[in-house]
């Protein structure tokens, strides 16, 4: 296959890899020069209307799936030899299965942002009918998207349905499917349902998550051990509390309480819906905020007196007069610093306020306030650019997917009707590259509209560096005050 020019549009680079649904490989698309993976599902024997048609249908319902942590389908179709094919947005990143087995469990905070996005995709799949059926980390990459790391792709929602639409089976069937890669579940992430052969409610999602979050924070599933074993503990055996299996970790009870509901045997005991978990989850204690997820253009935003350390010392042993260790006793560098600075303003309005006549040490104070509150500002800029890129990429991501998806259907059809007739009708060719050149006039508008606001990103970046600069001479002068101020005081008490 590499090498290999697909449906007149996709030249194949590489082979991704192989599983139950077939062959995956990264092509690029001839005509709009990107990436995407195309997966070769496993040869239907039947090539019939009614199978043509639910292909058609799951397919189409698994490209109206819009979200930003669901990969998107693009394009459909069929092979010569008669297999069909889906072509979906190219993730490119460390899938969250790789990670875990080499990092091991996550931090909680780390694993409450990835659980939320994730609880967000079920909820957007499961409210236009979409069920995954075979959650697990290795169908979840993690991204960067515009500068934001940790960004979580859901890859293959709806495509356990599209290769097994009739998913009803007992135990023994069940697992000869399987290894036909014909029904969809991994052991250690099935629910108690999937295990008797039901497969077609929504909430068996749910359980998965249940899995993935167990393992997130404790480094592994729930239950482990041979297949059957697996099979047998998601009947019968109560799952164990997270956080007594990594006490160091800090495991917030509240965590332990969603995972534990999630991973209850009778579906109408769990969380109904993803957006109840993703509601629970932002209410767990050290959910991240907004900024700890916004991208920094240096890995700290918070000013930092970044030359003046040499000048620190006597005034901030004043500091720590007035407020103990506190400053000192600070583990993250960054925070120490912060926390010095302010020390240091507290002190000199403290020196001002006792009646100490210092014009320069007031209006120091009052234009290190000034200039924080304009850095304070230029940040919360970022964070509407931020949003109204990642808005507009993702409006114009829907409009180009729908239209790719328009495209493809009439290209099957074209296909179709060339295959039986010889020939395409006129005007259907001309509709056809009519939704071309919309396709390639999409893509051009949410580039420019992305190059704009990145231009301002720029230049409010760049603005913010001066003001940083400004605030690091601020605070190292007002450093230098204080420790004349503490010479002074240690002269005139004969020391």
């Amino acid at each position: 296959m590499i090498g290999r020019r697909i449906a007149d549009r996709y030249h194949v680079l590489s082979k991704l890899g192989e599983g139950a649904m077939g062959e995956v490989y990264l092509v690029e698309h001839m005509g709009l020069g990107r990436k995407e993976a195309l997966k070769i599902l496993h040869a239907s024997h039947d090539d019939s209307p009614d199978v043509i048609g639910r292909f058609r249908r799951e397919a189409r319902a698994t490209n109206r799936l819009q979200h930003p942590n669901i990969v998107c389908v693009y394009d459909f179709g069929q092979l010569p030899d008669q297999r069909f094919f889906i072509t979906t947005e190219y993730a490119e990143g460390d899938s969250l299965d790789a990670l875990l087995r080499r990092t091991g469990a996550f931090p909680v905070p780390r694993a409450l942002h990835l659980l939320a996005q994730l609880a967000d995709a079920i909820d957007h799949a499961h409210s236009r009918g979409v069920i995954h059926r075979d959650l697990k980390p290795a169908n979840m990459v993690l991204i960067e998207r515009r500068g934001q790391a940790d960004v979580l792709k859901v890859l293959d929602f709806g495509i356990a349905k599209i290769i097994a639409p009739d998913y009803s089976a007992d135990y023994a069937e069940t697992m000869v499917a399987t290894k036909q890669g014909q029904v969809f579940g991994t052991p250690a992430y099935m629910s108690p349902e999937q295990v008797g052969g039901q497969g077609d409610d929504p909430r068996i999602d749910l359980y998965a998550f249940g899995c993935i979050a167990h393992e997130l924070v404790v480094g592994m599933p729930p239950f482990s051990g041979r297949t059957i074993e697996v099979m047998n503990a998601h009947l019968v055996r109560t799952a164990p509390r997270p956080s007594e299996l990594r006490r160091e970790a800090g495991i917030p009870p509240e965590l332990d309480e969603i995972i534990l509901r999630l991973l209850e045997k009778e579906p109408d005991r769990r969380i109904q819906t993803g957006r109840d978990v993703a509601v629970a989850l932002r209410a767990v204690p050290g959910f991240p905020d907004e900024r700890a997820s916004t991208p920094r253009r240096r890995p700290s935003m918070a000013p930092v007196a970044r030359d003046t350390t040499h000048s620190m010392p006597a005034a901030l042993a004043m500091a720590e007069t007035m407020h103990g260790d506190a400053a000192a006793a600070l583990v993250d560098p960054a925070e120490a610093r912060v926390a010095a600075e302010h020390a240091l303003v507290q002190l000199a309005e403290s020196l001002v306020d006792q009646g100490h006549d210092d014009a320069h040490l007031s209006m120091t104070v009052a234009q290190i306030a000034v200039v924080r509150g304009s850095i304070e500002h230029m940040i919360a800029r970022m964070i509407e650019l931020q949003r109204a890129g990642n808005d507009a990429e993702q409006r114009g991501r829907e409009l180009e997917a729908r239209l790719s998806f328009a495209i493809g259907e009439m290209r099957f059809d074209c296909e179709r009707v060339r295959a039986a007739h010889g020939q395409v009708d006129v005007d259907i060719a001309f509709q056809l590259a009519q939704l071309e050149r919309r396709h390639a006039e999409v893509i051009a508008e949410r580039e420019r509209e992305l190059a704009v606001i990145t231009e301002r990103a720029i230049a409010i970046a760049a603005d913010q560096d001066r003001q940083e600069d400004q605030l690091a001479q601020l605070y190292a002068a007002l450093s230098r005050m204080l420790d004349e101020h503490a010479a002074r005081a240690a002269r005139g008490s004969g020391r």
